[in-house]
């Protein structure tokens, strides 16, 4: 995370989290934390390395998951991004770690889909195979209630080959593990599919914005990828890194 700006950026996050203590047991809640980021700083390594455990406070043998929120009179003067890391090797820890990038995104930003924002967003050229696991993180982002679709488009002939729908509550999280198959996903059976299209769409009237992204992971090598789903058509304008 980076302050862009020459003026010191007040910031509060907000971290919304549930998942596991270290004895195994249910562990949920809500974690802040304030600080100011001085004029074109960035965040200390002190603080953005596990970031949950040294700015959220949570206990380092916790095993959580959840959306971060970054907001405070400051947060229109930051870029910032997620590192997720992963083991190489389930079974070896001493092989080392790598690790997948993840942006920041907001209410107005293009891939953030509403009834008054981006109609549809998409991802082309999923495949459906066996040893790739594939999920899908949808998030409400301006803190309103929202409805959205999702579909699966068979990428060859254009056709529906299966959807669901759902609603949100503000900033609500819900992550759909095995889109294909599993208990909140499309249930398509156990057929290969290749060039399959994902697209999200608003539906009701509820004003809320939702983003969509996939984790697609190789279960035989642990590799991953993050891909956003993005409204069709060129890319939007360019924008300066730091």
């Amino acid at each position: 995370m980076t302050n862009g700006t020459a003026t010191p950026a007040p910031l509060h996050f907000v971290y919304d989290y549930s998942g596991r203590a270290g004895d195994g047991s249910p562990l949920a809640g809500t974690a802040t934390a304030d600080l100011v980021l001085g004029p074109r700083a960035s965040l200390s390594s002190a603080k953005a390395r596990d970031c949950v455990v040294s700015m959220m406070g949570l206990p380092p043998d916790s095993n959580t998951a959840g959306p971060m929120r970054i907001e405070g009179a400051g947060v229109g003067q930051i870029v910032a991004r997620a590192t997720v890391t992963t083991l190489v090797d389930l079974a070896d820890a001493s092989k080392g770690v790598k690790g997948s990038e993840f942006q920041s995104y907001s209410s107005s930003s293009p891939e953030a889909v509403g009834k008054s924002a981006t109609p549809v967003a998409i991802y082309p050229g999923i495949q459906k195979f066996a040893g790739i696991r594939t999920n899908m993180i949808l998030a409400e982002v301006s803190g309103q209630n929202a409805s959205v679709r999702v579909r699966l488009v068979n990428g060859t002939t254009g056709g529906v080959l299966a959807e669901l729908t759902r609603s949100f509550a503000p900033w609500e999280r819900v992550q759909l593990n095995d889109i294909w198959n599993g208990d909140s996903g499309f249930a398509i059976g156990d057929a290969g599919f290749d060039k399959v299209a994902i697209t999200l769409e608003p539906t009701g009237n509820a004003p809320g914005r939702i983003v969509g992204a996939l984790t697609v992971i190789d279960n035989n090598t642990n590799s991953s990828q993050i891909l956003v789903l993005s409204p069709p058509g060129p890319p939007s304008g360019g924008a300066i890194g730091f």
